[in-house]
């Protein structure tokens, strides 16, 4: 294809997405993004997996606030494009600093000679750059929410954007529509609002900023004056007007005919989705304890304090484990039969506080805000266990020395590596 051709085409793709803030990213237009010099790029890479569609709200999210003609937003769905940066893990993070000739000359090299670089990249989600004047390659690894993803462009920018005002909703316009809203398996709570509304626009991101942490519900907005063509997919015509929209396949809307209260929404959303919130958006006491996992441990807590004749006990966990079809019940029950099969396989509880003692450390310095929660989760759990066992846990472990029974660690993957794996800049 003859070249000017072929730049008129590129030019007219770039246009046709100038107005849009997360910027579609093929092997056509990759390089053109990183060759404005001074700016920055981060892109987001998805599979089309159900994990990238709920993590993709926050990336939208964060993007808001920004001069996107300092800093631009992409997004990869290309697989071919994946596969050439050897992308294996969905969604990942990718950034890049283009804003020299090596740096220019390592991803033409890297996207168009097929050059294999060791990008490494194996646990979700992921995030690349390239520093200015090097071929090193740079990793990071966070959690996909509004303020991990900030703090990384500080971090990386060298740039202050730590305190500016950060969106906690996603704004809705024609071009994202349908990509948001109908993303299955997702509770959404829409506000539709006018210009008369900055009020509740603003009273409606601080209810968000509570649920930042979860990715099971998103809030999004809705301005009907300025994307007046969205406004006719609805019944409503007095404003401000909230719709909630369930976690189907095919997502159902439906107008919530209650109060704009905090309180009430808050109970609204647990009572729809499950995900329970203090009102200042902390944990509330007991999170992550699963009933049906607490009374096998009360019917059974003699059995564990001895430490032996335990697969009976791993046997059932594992099956309660089955009943959990929400992901993060399911890694909560994964850390239950985790904690009894450190029992049976050392055939005493100390393996229990020496858990304590780890979560404790980890606390310390957290990899991220939704790790944080997970290793609050997980201390609850261990509470429970002492809590239930009380002096037989207590009791035993007293009289027994570490050292009479101790053994190798056990030859399986270890429950914590999705911790470990979230590595500081």
């Amino acid at each position: 294809m003859n070249f000017h051709i072929y730049f008129k085409i590129i030019l007219v793709y770039f246009l046709q997405l100038v107005e849009l803030k997360i910027i579609e990213i093929s092997g056509s237009n990759l390089l053109r993004k990183l060759q404005n010099d001074g700016k920055f790029l981060i892109i987001y890479v998805t599979n089309g997996c159900h994990e990238c569609n709920l993590a993709y709200s926050k990336f939208v999210a964060a993007s808001q606030p920004f001069d996107r003609e300092e800093i631009r937003f992409g997004r990869i769905q290309h697989t071919g494009l994946a596969a050439t940066l050897e992308i294996d893990t969905f969604p990942s993070l990718i950034y890049f600093k283009a804003n020299s000739y090596q740096t220019w000359l390592v991803l033409w090299i890297l996207c168009y000679r097929d050059l294999q670089a060791t990008l490494e990249i194996d646990t979700f989600p992921s995030l690349i750059y390239f520093k200015a004047n090097s071929y090193q390659v740079n990793r990071a690894k966070i959690d996909i929410t509004v303020d991990s993803i900030i703090q990384l462009i500080s971090d990386v920018t060298k740039r202050d954007f730590i305190y500016m005002d950060k969106h906690y909703t996603v704004e809705i316009n024609k071009a994202n529509f349908d990509d948001t809203l109908d993303t299955p398996r997702q509770c959404k709570l829409l506000l539709l609002y006018t210009n008369e509304n900055k009020d509740k626009v603003e009273w409606f991101d601080d209810l968000a900023e509570l649920f930042k942490n979860d990715e099971k519900i998103m809030f999004a907005r809705l301005d009907v004056h300025r994307e007046g063509e969205l406004k006719d997919r609805f019944k409503a015509r007095a404003f401000p007007a909230l719709y909630w929209y369930s976690d189907d396949e095919i997502p159902r809307k439906s107008m919530y005919g209650g109060r704009f209260d905090k309180i009430e929404i808050m109970a609204f959303i647990t009572d729809k989705t499950g995900i329970t919130r203090q009102q200042n958006g902390a944990l509330p006491e007991g999170a992550g304890l699963l009933k049906e996992m607490d009374e096998l441990i009360k019917a059974n807590k003699n059995t564990i304090a001895s430490g032996k004749k335990m697969k009976r006990i791993v046997q059932k966990a594992k099956e309660i484990m089955e009943y959990y079809d929400d992901k993060d019940m399911q890694e909560i029950a994964e850390y239950y039969v985790y904690l009894l099969e450190e029992v049976e396989y050392h055939e005493e509880t100390s393996v229990i506080d020496d858990e304590r003692y780890y979560l404790i450390r980890e606390l310390v310095d957290p990899k991220g805000p939704r790790q944080r929660e997970l290793l609050l989760k997980k201390q609850n759990v261990v509470r429970q266990f002492f809590d239930i066992m009380g002096d037989q846990l207590l009791k035993r472990n007293s009289k027994q020395s570490p050292i009479v029974k101790a053994k190798e660690p056990r030859p399986h993957k270890h429950h914590h590596e999705k911790i470990h794996r979230h590595e500081e800049l």
